[in-house]
């Protein structure tokens, strides 16, 4: 069942200056913006809604009869919400993941930088009726996700303040003097550079993702098999002798 709103709330003291240009209420006081339907007791945060916006503008359901179905797969949301992550819009973390790489009918495994925090917000929209979720496979058979913002999360945001979008259009639409807003970048993989591009067919406009540069890690770990699972005796990896190395290492963190 979709949940709704009357106790929606932010957990954030950043939006306390961002009013709604029309009636001048502030971002925190969703219970006045947001009327009618079941009470939720969910405590929805800040990134919550910017991740339903970011994923309604490649994917949302459709409104009218006759009006297409936009879905936007869960490699492109990745790259978009680490791109976000790394500009200061969306307040996550993220850690290096091996992660399968589709193209043109072939996978490799590429190291990504992944928000997990990311990926549980965007499941409590789902569980809670804000997105829909299908399940697909690529050309090679490897399972893959797509999204899109249900009536639901259409309706949410229509109640928020325009103006706590601004920053997140900056990462997703291509900059210009007059802040148009209208050209907005695609994602794509670049199988020779073995990188993310973010471009736009109508103006040409290209940059690439750091989403494949991984951080150094400040520690090591050793794998651990219970003795009941092993076929063998042979004792597994000890990497004890190589945290000196991780004390080397040098940070990165943007």
């Amino acid at each position: 069942m979709a949940a709704k709103f009357d106790d929606f709330e932010f957990d954030s003291e950043s939006e306390d200056d961002i009013a709604d240009i029309a009636g001048g209420r502030k971002v925190n006081d969703l219970k006045g913006m947001i009327e009618g339907g079941l009470s939720s007791d969910f405590a929805w945060t800040t990134e919550h809604v910017l991740l339903c916006h970011l994923i309604s503008l490649y994917g949302k359901c459709a409104t009218r009869a006759g009006e297409d179905e936009k879905w936007i797969r869960s490699m492109a949301l990745g790259v978009l919400t680490y791109e976000c992550i790394s500009s200061g819009v969306l307040d996550f973390d993220y850690a290096p993941v091996l992660t399968d790489v589709s193209y043109k009918g072939s996978t490799r495994k590429i190291w990504l930088n992944t928000s997990q925090e990311a990926q549980t917000a965007i499941d409590e929209l789902r569980i809670h009726g804000m997105v829909r979720v299908v399940r697909m496979y690529t050309v090679d058979y490897k399972p893959m996700t797509a999204y899109q913002v249900s009536l639901q999360g259409l309706k949410m945001m229509k109640n928020v303040p325009k103006a706590l979008f601004d920053e997140l259009k900056a990462v997703v639409y291509v900059p210009d003097k007059d802040n148009t807003y209208t050209d907005m970048v695609q994602i794509s993989w670049e199988d020779e550079k073995e990188l993310f591009a973010l471009r736009s067919a109508k103006s040409g406009y290209l940059r690439y993702s750091t989403i494949t540069e991984i951080e150094d890690v400040s520690y090591v770990c050793s794998p651990y098999i219970p003795h009941f699972l092993r076929r063998g005796q042979e004792p597994t990896t000890n990497n004890r002798g190589r945290a000196e190395e991780a004390f080397a290492g040098m940070t990165n963190i943007r």
